[in-house]
């Protein structure tokens, strides 16, 4: 069984106490390269090109992934200023070719620019966006794959709950390689 569709026509903006998610749009592509590619946010990330092109093609691909039910964009904004902060992401794990089943773990992953650490707009934002996975979305679980070294992101998964996994000398189902941190979150049975 695929997950609810309803989604797949468009995202419904996300409302917290201090931020916004909402779908990304190609405009915001300028306030998130000045967000996300500084030395910190990168430190765990492959060094990105010098133009927020790839990230105007990251929305577009974000907007056709959720089209066909694949995975889909929110970016974290702060209910008081213009432009977004950050990203997190939901993917079909393993298999970005068709839909994956509710039933199979999905991804997740999150960027949130360096200046907003230790806010507490991490927790928020992803407290929202498991919320909509869980149950706008319904699927049954996410995964989060970290870079062992990134402990702030580890620390950050971890205030949200869920089950941690150490995962030595693995591939990552984006295809990255080493090792990594996974916590999975699992939707509440009642």
């Amino acid at each position: 069984m695929p997950p609810a569709a309803d989604w797949q026509s468009g995202l419904d903006m996300l409302v917290g106490e201090r931020v916004v998610l909402r779908e990304p749009v190609a405009t915001d592509a300028s306030s998130l390269m000045a967000e996300l590619y500084t030395r910190e946010v990168l430190e765990f990330a492959p060094e990105p090109p010098p133009t927020d092109e790839p990230i105007q093609e990251m929305i577009r691909c974000a907007l056709e992934w959720r089209t066909n039910g694949r995975g889909w964009s929110f970016g974290i904004q702060l209910r008081d200023q213009p432009g977004l902060i950050g990203l997190i992401q939901f993917l079909s794990s393993r298999d970005r070719t068709k839909t994956v089943p509710i039933t199979e773990p999905w991804e997740w992953g999150f960027a949130l620019g360096s200046r907003h650490w230790g806010q507490g707009l991490f927790h928020e934002a992803g407290a929202l966006a498991l919320r909509f996975a869980f149950e706008t979305a319904r699927l049954n679980s996410v995964e989060a794959w970290v870079i062992a070294e990134n402990h702030r992101a580890d620390r950050a998964l971890g205030k949200l709950g869920g089950t941690r996994a150490e995962r030595p000398d693995t591939a990552a189902p984006d295809g990255r390689h080493g090792n990594f941190i996974v916590w999975t979150n699992s939707r509440q049975r009642t």
